[in-house]
């Protein structure tokens, strides 16, 4: 259950602080398409959500070893 909490949490951080960066920062922003934007923050919270949930399921492997 934690892992899954953990999950959402580290998704809704990071596609906020992505969706900010690419939205409200003109320098940023290549595409005036809000959908586009949040595609690729969605696409981009479940990568970084995977990546997270993969590097803290390999500590947890190397703490059980110890």
């Amino acid at each position: 259950m934690k892992d899954i909490i953990h999950l959402v949490l580290s998704f809704l951080i990071f596609s906020l602080l992505f969706f900010s960066i690419n939205y409200f920062i003109p320098f940023f922003r290549n595409e005036q398409e809000f959908g586009k934007i949040l595609l690729k923050t969605v696409i981009a919270g479940i990568v970084y959500s995977i990546i997270v949930t993969i590097l803290v399921n390999l500590q947890k492997g190397k703490d059980e070893e110890k």
